[in-house]
């Protein structure tokens, strides 16, 4: 099994392939690489087995609708697409769209209903996808039905923190505002499972939904050993808080973005996950991240503060 996190600009696509079976998790709001494995897959004769929108934000549905909108003029997508989990609505088309805010949820939805594609809008929990007996996808939190969002809100940092010493950003970690958006909150959270591998992908999950997942996951006697974990809003320090960490086991974290919106990840999210995370035994974290030679050098992270947090980061992209 291969999971790769494509370059997708400042938002999320991650393409998972095995056996000749694909899953697409997101299309950030372009992504070229994407559009090149799709158009792979069809050449190949194979399917999408699985698609998975995790929420309705441009930076992970509009790449994905524009792909499927221009493929759907030359070939038939129902013979492309054979699943699709996109918690969105049907009640909200043929004029009463109230339902769906998000003008790119509006026309991903009318685009499949056009080509008489279904999908599972209300995911429960512990869904599964068998990819086959080894490799399968678990649902930890299924999002929500969209509901109309007032026009004009953006979610970011208060600040861009990336010209700040980690040592002036020490007094600054903490928990006090968490990020709590309605856009965001309604964010799938999967995990994939490949034999005894286990990879967290959280889209934008809120922290407050990734904890209660996490927990009610745990609880149910899976392991809190994470081989891999996709950070929530891209590295956002927002999203990640002290109780989630408290909770599991993780060396290698991936951040998925380029830095050009809200500034991304935020560098005080990488002291949060050095000082609060677990990790096994007294091994150093790795941050990966899918634009390292773009990103890493406006973060301005010296070798001393990685030497002193002990992680290191790298460009690493396919499991």
């Amino acid at each position: 099994m291969k999971i790769s996190f494509l370059k997708a600009h400042c938002g999320d696509s991650i393409h998972i392939e095995h056996k000749g079976h694909h899953v697409i998790i997101d299309g950030g709001p372009q992504c070229d690489e994407l559009n090149a494995i799709i158009k792979d897959i069809i050449d190949k004769q194979e399917v999408i087995d699985l698609l998975v929108i995790t929420h309705y934000d441009e930076d992970h549905i509009l790449g994905i609708y524009k792909i499927l909108k221009e493929l759907s003029c030359s070939v038939s997508l129902k013979d492309v697409v054979k699943a699709v989990w996109f918690n969105a609505t049907k009640l909200g088309l043929n004029g009463n769209n109230h339902y769906l805010s998000a003008q790119q949820a509006v026309g991903m939805a009318e685009l499949l209903v056009k080509n008489d594609i279904n999908w599972i809008s209300l995911l429960k929990k512990k869904t599964k996808y068998n990819i086959d007996d080894t490799v399968w996808i678990e649902v930890l939190y299924g999002g929500e039905v969209y509901t109309p969002q007032p026009e004009g809100q953006f979610l970011s940092s208060a600040r861009c923190d990336w010209m700040t010493s980690f040592k002036e950003l020490e007094p600054f970690i903490n928990d006090d505002v968490p990020d709590d958006s309605p856009t965001n909150s309604q964010s799938i959270i999967l995990v994939l499972h490949d034999g005894e591998r286990q990879i967290l992908l959280s889209g934008d999950a809120t922290p407050g939904k990734l904890y209660d997942a996490l927990c009610q996951y745990i609880h149910d006697g899976n392991s809190n050993h994470f081989d891999l974990i996709k950070l929530p809003h891209h590295g956002s320090y927002r999203n990640i808080t002290k109780e989630i960490l408290n909770l599991v086991v993780c060396n290698d974290y991936i951040v998925s973005t380029n830095g050009n919106r809200f500034f991304h990840p935020d560098k005080k999210m990488f002291l949060k996950i050095c000082n609060w995370g677990q990790r096994d035994k007294d091994e150093k974290i790795m941050f990966h991240m899918n634009y390292y030679d773009e990103l890493f050098p406006l973060l301005n992270i010296t070798d001393t503060e990685m030497s002193t947090y002990k992680f290191e980061c790298d460009g690493k992209r396919n499991f």
